[in-house]
């Protein structure tokens, strides 16, 4: 996760790159989805299937927190 993007979602990325037909370069790591960020995203993703919408629920806790460089107000 780029922590300037951290409030932007995955599927809105998707959106606009579709949208502004935006070039998408594969990445030619051999690690590419099979790194710890990857487990991190699936695991987030597990949670929030059961629980619902995990990454909203810790950024809300983040921000409640008072952690001054997590707000965007």
């Amino acid at each position: 996760m780029i922590r300037p993007l951290i409030y932007v979602r995955e599927a809105a990325v998707e959106q606009a790159v579709e949208r502004l037909n935006l070039p998408v370069i594969e990445s030619k790591c051999p690690a590419n989805e099979k790194t710890k960020r990857e487990d991190a995203k699936m695991l987030l993703q597990r949670l929030s299937d059961e629980y619902g919408d995990v990454p909203e629920r810790i950024i809300g806790a983040m921000q409640r927190a008072s952690i001054d460089r997590w707000n965007i107000e």
